[in-house]
């Protein structure tokens, strides 16, 4: 491509105006700050759904071993 703002789509030659360009550049700066917002997102859920995970497994645990203790009485 030797002009900046067009592209190849086929066999045809888009051209992309000097408004589209600025947008798009402007829409990439907030690509680290929203992949950053996303990693902190997950790992908050990762964290809760581990903490939620090791309650119901405790929980559950403990229920059969006194179920188990109650039944060898």
């Amino acid at each position: 491509m030797d002009t900046p703002g067009a592209y190849i789509w086929g066999t045809y030659k888009h051209h992309i105006s000097a408004k589209e360009i600025e947008k798009m550049k402007k829409n990439m700066k907030k690509v680290p700050i929203i992949e950053s917002k996303a990693a902190k997102y997950h790992a908050k859920e990762e964290q809760e759904a581990e903490k939620l995970l090791s309650n119901i497994n405790g929980n559950t645990n403990e229920n059969v071993i006194k179920k188990i203790n109650h039944s060898k009485k």
